[in-house]
């Protein structure tokens, strides 16, 4: 398998981003019944986090890598809750009447939630991005030509050559 350039590799992350976003922001409206545009941006960090994990953690037993993305996803949520809920005052979401809660950002029933969330994104996560390094000729890096092809192109382009008329009277 090649390995995708830099730029490839941050195309197809930021797409991911923005799959990921889209999806949380779907769960979101699905469950509580609306969302906010930041939450796109809380759920394309944590569907990365989330892929990144389990490709990190290959090997390790499931429940392992559900705690680490629950773990990674509550933090998240903490620093998202911090900033738009405490700091920019916004008041998306309280959890401050949930038992277990801190600072009424994240409690410990959805950090529960985000474990068991990440076993059913994993497989999406993956088939999504193997379909947008499929899907794209952007994710593969050129291919230098072989041997064979550029001698097969110098010899078309000197058959030309001399197929031409040679006009050099004027």
């Amino acid at each position: 398998m090649q390995k995708r350039t830099r730029p490839a590799a941050a195309l197809c992350g930021a797409e991911l981003f923005a799959l990921g976003g889209t999806l949380y922001m779907l769960v979101e409206l699905l469950w509580r019944g609306y969302t906010h545009w930041s939450m796109c941006l809380v759920g394309g960090a944590c569907f990365c986090l989330i892929g990144g994990i389990h490709t990190a953690l290959k090997g390790a037993p499931l429940a392992l890598r559900c705690v680490a993305c629950a773990a990674a996803i509550t933090a998240v949520e903490f620093g998202a809750g911090c900033l738009f809920n405490l700091c920019l005052g916004w008041q998306l979401w309280d959890y401050s009447m949930l038992p277990l809660n801190l600072c009424g950002q994240v409690c410990l029933r959805y950090s529960g939630f985000w474990g068991v969330l990440s076993l059913a994104a994993l497989p999406v996560y993956r088939q999504l991005s193997v379909q947008l390094r499929r899907s794209s000729g952007f994710f593969r890096p050129p291919q230098r030509p072989s041997a064979r092809s550029t001698q097969a192109s110098q010899a078309g382009f000197c058959a030309l050559q001399t197929a031409r008329p040679n006009n050099t009277s004027r």
